[in-house]
């Protein structure tokens, strides 16, 4: 059984020391999930596999609450399109400061 959580919003304002305050337009949500495995099966995956299906499921939650950014640009000079694929991402330090701070 897996869970896939939406946690409560993140200020726009993050402490960097004691002289330097970020503010920013941007309120973010962190995407939570999930994947339950029996100790039986635990044995056969190794930490690096389970870390990939929970990527996988990560990216996949992202996507559906359209928190990837999709654009493309045209070069008819070279005939070629170029696409991209973009995420606002926040250092796991920061995330933990959060956590330790209580505002997720």
């Amino acid at each position: 059984m897996s869970t896939t959580t939406i946690l409560g919003s993140a200020p726009n304002t993050f402490w960097i020391d004691d002289n330097v305050t970020l503010e920013h337009g941007i309120v973010g949500h962190p995407v939570q999930v999930s994947v339950a495995i029996s100790d039986y099966e635990t044995i056969s995956l190794d930490d690096d596999y389970i870390k990939k299906m929970l990527m996988e499921k990560l990216v996949y939650e992202m996507y559906k609450a359209k928190s990837i950014s999709f654009t493309k640009t045209n070069d008819m000079n070279f005939g070629k399109t170029t696409y991209y694929a973009r995420i606002f991402v926040t250092p796991d330090d920061q995330v933990r400061l959060l956590r330790e701070l209580k505002v997720i």
